[in-house]
């Protein structure tokens, strides 16, 4: 009996209130009538004036943890004998160590100004392997840029409406990198989760944007988010045309 009331003391919080009780009438029955009557009376009290507390400790704290190099590149293949954790000056066990597939939240900016014009299915094929490596629960969105930037598609979980907008882009235009960027930092504080990426999809520099490299430089590091290229570079075919009849 006392057995199943210290389980329940542990799992429940009405517990501390039944013990009382419990005690309370075992006492009663074993003493004599003005014992039991003090002792339920003490208990009567008790179980007024008693204010039900709970205890918990953990055994184990979780710590994401993320690494980067000097120029804020993800440094991948670590072990748990690569780290060390210190808590007020004490050096604390690491018990567990694994690599866990986090939700990710990426913006997508396609290129599709007039130097494209002959790459974009190379650019759409680029697109869609990344498109394929997202999980059910990573979000994307997209952002087409050519003499300007346009927001084309926001946070989605659904990759198919993405790859109908890049089905239907049209190359034309000068390029407005930079403007793009600042778009996608702008839906990026939509996102969801904590990993964040903007992937962009061009082939060259920008010649179009009003917004400078520094100012952008600025604004992504505020912005907390990874950004990539996917360079797209490939001979004009008339050009490689040109060069083998020669």
């Amino acid at each position: 009996m006392k057995g199943k009331v210290w389980v329940s003391i542990r799992c429940a919080g009405h517990a501390v209130v039944a013990f009382t009780l419990f005690s309370g009438l075992a006492l009663a029955q074993t003493d004599s009538k003005e014992k039991s009557s003090q002792t339920t009376a003490v208990a009567t009290e008790g179980q007024q004036g008693i204010v039900p507390t709970f205890q918990a400790h953990a055994d184990l704290v979780l710590i994401p943890v993320t690494v980067t190099d000097n120029v804020n590149r993800f440094v991948l293949g670590l072990q748990k004998e690569d780290f060390r954790l210190f808590e007020d000056g004490l050096e604390q066990n690491v018990t567990l160590f694994s690599d866990e597939d986090t939700p990710l939240s990426v913006g997508m900016l396609f290129d599709k100004s007039g130097s494209m014009a002959y790459k974009l299915g190379s650019s759409r094929d680029a697109a869609a392997q990344l498109l394929n490596a997202l999980n059910k629960e990573d979000e994307v969105f997209l952002v087409e840029f050519a003499d300007a930037a346009k927001m084309s598609i926001g946070f989605t979980g659904h990759t198919d409406e993405i790859r109908g907008a890049l089905k239907k882009a049209q190359a034309g235009g000068q390029t407005a990198m930079l403007d793009a960027i600042d778009t996608g930092l702008l839906e990026m504080k939509k996102a969801k989760n904590t990993r964040k990426a903007i992937v962009i999809v061009s082939d060259g520099g920008d010649n179009s944007s009003h917004y400078t490299a520094a100012q952008i430089e600025s604004l992504v590091r505020e912005a907390d988010v990874q950004i990539y290229a996917m360079g797209v570079f490939q001979k004009h075919p008339k050009a490689s045309y040109a060069h083998l009849c020669n």
